[in-house]
């Protein structure tokens, strides 16, 4: 074995440094996989956080974030859909008391039906009396 020298260290720190490299870039991609978990672990905790505030939320106005924005908390014209269907029980609410309240003083003998105008009834008080 004259004259033929084989240098095998420059072979083995070529397949030592691919392996190293490759290591390090399976190490980059779990890193960045976890990173993106982290992310999104984050983002998760952050909307629990806000729910936890608006369950904990005692309605009073002054309690909330100067940025909230209360125009968006109804769909379009829910409101108004609201507004007034409270309003209709609020009107038969009150139709209902003032209907029983004129009954209740005409069977007293305070005051007397006239007649009728359409669906509307008449009342007019008795000659020479008062409600009190």
């Amino acid at each position: 074995m004259t004259g033929i020298a084989l240098d095998v260290s420059g072979i083995a720190e070529i397949r030592t440094v691919t392996t190293l490299r490759s290591k390090r870039d399976e190490i980059t991609r779990s890193v960045e996989k976890y990173e993106r978990l982290l992310g999104q672990a984050r983002a998760d905790l952050s909307h629990i956080e806000a729910a936890i505030s608006i369950f904990e939320a005692s309605g009073d106005p002054k309690g909330l974030p100067a940025y909230v924005d209360v125009r968006h908390l109804f769909k379009r014209g829910e409101q108004t859909r609201l507004f007034m269907a409270a309003l209709v029980v609020l009107a038969k609410s009150i139709g209902s008391r003032i209907i029983h309240a004129l009954g209740m003083l005409r069977r007293q003998g305070r005051i007397l039906a006239k007649g009728r105008i359409k669906a509307a009834m008449v009342w007019e008080l008795p000659p020479q009396q008062t409600l009190v």
